[in-house]
């Protein structure tokens, strides 16, 4: 991509959809005032020039592979105040971002989209987190997504798309009382769906008409939650 004009007056930019993706601008290291920046491949370039970028409050990235997930991981871990992160894998490649460290300590809103080499430790460090979106991550019951999750206190909304692959799902433990809103589709393997009071505040389960196995649903103590989205051919057990 050609270089910005004036970048040092620039202080948004958005290059196209949020997966579409794009060249970075040749100059894009001079873009000191820089804060939002989404759309961009990841390549070596954008890599080397990331890390100037620490005014940046909202990062999309895609095409994220091997010969650059370690660069970007340094990268995000010096942009101390990014407060909105979306990743995204290129094809056939996996997320390795346990080396983000520290994670963005103000981090409220994350979109990781493709495979997840693993867990990130760093995932229970997040104490501002309040939304999380997790794409094609295709976990398996061995990394253990729910003991994570349930650390994550603020959290507000949980979307889970093909996120796991696992035949029951439990909230019970840890404290998820601010959840509001939990989403999860594309889950073929669930059978079945326990949510407690550990999940108090919860008002909206969405994607539930689409599980197709799930053949159990229990609920307890969730005085708030709008039942009518719960498809009637569901079994269901809601003990308040």
């Amino acid at each position: 991509m050609d270089e910005v004009k004036d970048p040092h007056k620039l202080k948004y930019k958005n290059v196209f959809g949020l997966w579409r993706g794009s060249e970075a601008p040749s100059n894009i290291g001079d873009l000191k005032q820089l804060q939002t920046l989404r759309g961009i491949q990841a390549d070596k370039h954008l890599i080397s020039q990331l890390e100037c970028l620490t005014q940046l409050r909202s990062l999309a990235i895609t095409n994220v592979d091997s010969s650059n997930n370690f660069g970007l991981c340094n990268c995000i871990s010096k942009i101390s105040h990014l407060p909105w992160l979306s990743v995204k894998a290129s094809p056939g490649n996996a997320l390795e971002l346990s080396e983000i460290s520290p994670p963005p300590r103000h981090l409220r809103k994350l979109i990781l989209r493709g495979s997840l080499a693993s867990i990130p430790e760093w995932f229970t460090l997040i104490n501002c987190l309040t939304h999380l979106y997790l794409f094609d991550s295709k976990l398996g019951a061995d990394k253990n997504l729910i003991h994570y999750l349930h650390q994550l206190h603020n959290l507000i909304v949980l979307a889970l798309d093909d996120a796991f692959r696992v035949p029951h799902l439990l909230f019970n433990a840890g404290d998820l009382s601010a959840l509001r809103t939990l989403s999860i589709t594309n889950t073929a393997e669930l059978r079945s769906m326990e949510i407690t009071r550990a999940c108090k505040s919860l008002r909206c389960i969405l994607g539930l008409e689409h599980l197709t196995e799930l053949n159990e649903l229990k609920l307890k103590k969730l005085d708030v939650l709008d039942n009518s989205r719960i498809p009637k051919t569901l079994p269901c057990e809601n003990t308040f």
